[in-house]
């Protein structure tokens, strides 16, 4: 049950990343119609994630993305924005959970850790270890599990949870494209369905909760490519966040 619902959220969260890059609109196009086409195992979750805003694509997104967060930035794309805290800690923190996972953000279009799509690629990412633990009965997969469940509760409550809901409100107020309407939609309620699967409670906007990280201190082996374990021996060069999940 758990490997299921993990695979479903993943996925969502890939998309919403996806969808929140720089418009290449045949290329998005792509990504989205693959999940909807006949004989494509995809959960009914991700179909309603993926047509709405198919059904959107067209060759004016480039310049709303350049509005929305490129030129005038009407609407921020990063975490510091809604949340009030200190630069600082709050991008060392989730720099050390990217690289407690041999992560780093970046990637073709440099974003730094708390930007939207770099904080959802790790959301996927997440899942996706999740899933891949909690369908081996091993104890050191449990005792992995463990640390990727914790590793996720803190992100999820003390990063993405807490501003997601503020930066999709001024999103959906300020686009004027349909696109990032739904967008902001979609991705709000995506999270907020995440937080009550788990039983989490979704964090006030802009409440700083104390800085604590998981336990990533149990020695647990894993020789997964390209993920690696929060205890494994870090590799001379992390993996570049956006560039480890599938497009």
């Amino acid at each position: 049950m758990m490997y299921a619902k993990s695979l479903i959220f993943a996925e969502g969260y890939r998309l919403l990343a996806a969808a929140f890059r720089y418009p290449e609109v045949e290329e998005l196009r792509e990504i989205l119609t693959e999940v909807l086409e006949p004989g494509q195992e995809s959960a009914e979750e991700i179909r309603q994630l993926a047509a709405p805003l198919l059904e959107q694509l067209d060759d004016e997104l480039a310049a709303e993305y350049n509005r929305l967060f490129a030129q005038s930035v009407a609407v921020s794309p990063h975490e510091r924005a809604y949340t009030g805290g200190d630069l600082g800690p709050g991008l060392g923190q989730l720099a050390a959970l990217y690289e407690a996972f041999g992560l780093r953000s970046g990637g073709t279009e440099g974003e730094v850790p708390d930007h939207i799509g770099a904080e959802l690629e790790f959301a996927a990412f997440l899942c996706l270890k999740e899933a891949m633990y909690s369908d081996d009965p091993k104890e050191e997969s449990r005792e992995a599990l463990a640390i990727v469940c914790a590793a996720r509760k803190t992100f999820m409550q003390e990063h993405l949870g807490r501003w997601i809901c503020a930066f999709a409100d001024r999103l959906h107020d300020s686009a004027q494209h349909p696109y990032y309407v739904r967008l902001a939609e979609l991705v709000r309620d995506w999270v907020k369905t995440d937080f009550a699967a788990q039983r989490w409670e979704l964090p006030l906007a802009g409440r700083h909760l104390p800085v604590i990280g998981p336990d990533l201190s149990t020695e647990v082996e894993d020789d997964s490519e390209p993920m690696t374990c929060p205890s494994a021996p870090h590799e001379e060069a992390a993996i570049p966040l956006a560039t480890l999940l599938p497009a």
